[in-house]
């Protein structure tokens, strides 16, 4: 039994980038004299590319032998490397096909430890991974959904549903957070768990969020048209697109066209938008927020801002996450928690939205602990356009 080994160097861009492709070319040097001075380790071993090797290890005896040779292809890897006075911690992303059980020929074994390998990188590196079938299948559907969300933007696969926030002290519909639906014609419904993380890694997320406003303002407009108006309409921003240059630019453009009322719109945004960038996301936030647009931090308590930091940022509601509200009726510590987050925000002048209620106890005891709003399956599930003008904007209308 044998092994295809696919190496990767963690972040040799950077140090290219850094310090030169000389510096580079001095690390491929040092990572291929330590792997050949490894006596316990027999193998062939290969340059592919700028940042990776593979490795064919023979006389295997057994899948415990292959985790302590590729552990100590690892250990070595790791070691402290120095150059012009500059130290790095270097690592390696590994990915691992099995002969004959993944492959029988090179080609195969090549692009099954390719897969294994990406898969390290996605799950932050530096580490190992054997190659699995449904790795292979995962890997198929996610090229799938790369190669289709233009088409699916162009055909209009992408639909918007539409999940009410209700006033807790009046029951009266306070807004609406628009939510993303791809319905494809042959896959039929595919969940965004399953490409919302994929497209923002691969920058697509920019114009599926492009996409996502116009309908959601378009919508807005319709409605408006109908005489409903008097509620705000949320769109949830990814950290990607509150990075892109001119977001506030093309809000500010869209609302123009719709003859939108700026104070009626919510842009959604969440706590690890700032981890990358604060300053920058903030700045960005600002353009937004001068238009006249509400802000709100959605998915609270499950990111990192702290309280220093919250205090920066231009935001007018906070939305508890819905983990908090699970056991808000059967918890002491979960209602002191949420009880501590509200009084937190109005003391600083912003208004709260409780995620995820379920139930009528989980909503009076809200309204007990003062929260101002509240959205969850109690109240509706997402809707679509048509039900929620006849459930709930019939009734704005009725009282404008």
């Amino acid at each position: 039994m044998g092994r295809f080994i696919f190496v990767y160097i963690d972040n040799f861009k950077q140090i290219n980038d850094t310090l030169g492709h000389s510096a580079g070319d001095k690390l491929l040097v040092h990572i291929s004299e330590l792997l050949k001075s490894d006596k316990e380790n027999i193998y062939y071993l290969s340059k592919l590319g700028e940042d990776e090797f593979s490795i064919i290890l023979d006389n295997v005896n057994c899948r415990e032998d292959v985790i302590r040779r590729t552990e100590r292809i690892l250990e070595l890897i790791r070691q402290p490397w120095s150059t012009d006075n500059h130290e790095f911690h270097i690592s390696a992303s590994i990915g691992i096909a099995m002969y004959p059980d993944d492959g029988d020929n090179f080609y195969d074994l090549m692009k099954y430890g390719n897969m294994a390998m990406y898969h390290v990188k996605q799950k932050g590196k530096n580490d190992y991974y054997f190659y699995q079938e449904d790795l292979g299948k995962r890997i198929s559907f996610n090229t799938f959904i790369i190669n289709q969300i233009k088409r699916a933007i162009a055909e209009e696969q992408f639909k918007l549903q539409y999940q009410p926030i209700i006033d807790l002290k009046t029951g009266d519909l306070y807004g609406l957070e628009s939510l993303l639906r791809w319905h494809h014609p042959k896959r039929g419904y595919i969940s965004p768990l399953e490409y919302i993380p994929l497209i923002e890694e691969t920058g697509q997320i920019l114009d599926v969020t492009s996409y996502i406003l116009k309908v959601a303002i378009r919508q807005k407009k319709l409605w408006q048209d109908k005489g409903y108006q008097g509620f705000h309409l949320g769109v949830n921003l990814s950290n990607k697109s509150l990075m892109k240059c001119g977001i506030d630019v093309e809000l500010e453009k869209l609302l123009a066209e719709y003859d939108i009322n700026p104070k009626e719109f919510v842009l959604e945004v969440t706590e690890t938008a700032f981890v990358d960038n604060v300053n920058y996301c903030i700045d960005s936030l600002i353009g937004v927020k001068k238009l006249g647009v509400k802000i709100a931090l959605d998915d609270f308590g499950t990111g990192y801002s702290s309280l220093a930091q919250l205090r920066s940022l231009p935001i007018n509601f906070i939305k508890i996450d819905k983990m908090f509200i699970n056991n808000i009726t059967k918890s002491r510590q979960d209602e002191l928690l949420v009880k501590t987050i509200i009084d937190l925000a109005h003391n600083m002048d912003l208004g709260v939205v409780a995620e995820g209620i379920e139930t009528k106890e989980q909503r009076d005891l809200l309204c007990q602990l003062g929260c101002d709003y509240g959205q969850g399956f109690y109240f509706a599930k997402p809707l679509d356009a048509i039900d929620v003008e006849s459930i709930y904007l019939s009734k704005v209308k009725a009282n404008v």
